[in-house]
């Protein structure tokens, strides 16, 4: 099965061992934009995608192929 977006979203943080505050702040957005996606509230923008594949950080950079490929549901490292 496809796995949606703002499922990947809590793989990437709970792989990443984050809480939502600390990957929120860790990707400049506010904490309430960042839950709101991940809970499937909102649409995840494509400006949050594009932070995530060009982050300075490159255990969140990483992220970025598996975010993107909707075929990929599993995060390969």
């Amino acid at each position: 099965f496809a796995m949606q977006l703002y499922e990947k979203l809590r793989v990437m943080r709970t792989t990443l061992n984050m809480s939502r505050p600390v990957l929120a702040e860790a990707l400049g957005i506010p904490f309430t934009s960042y839950k709101n996606w991940e809970m499937n509230y909102r649409s995840v923008p494509a400006d949050l995608l594009l932070r995530i594949y060009n982050h300075s950080d490159s255990r969140i950079s990483a992220f970025g192929p598996f975010l993107l490929d909707a075929k990929q549901t599993r995060f390969l490292g």
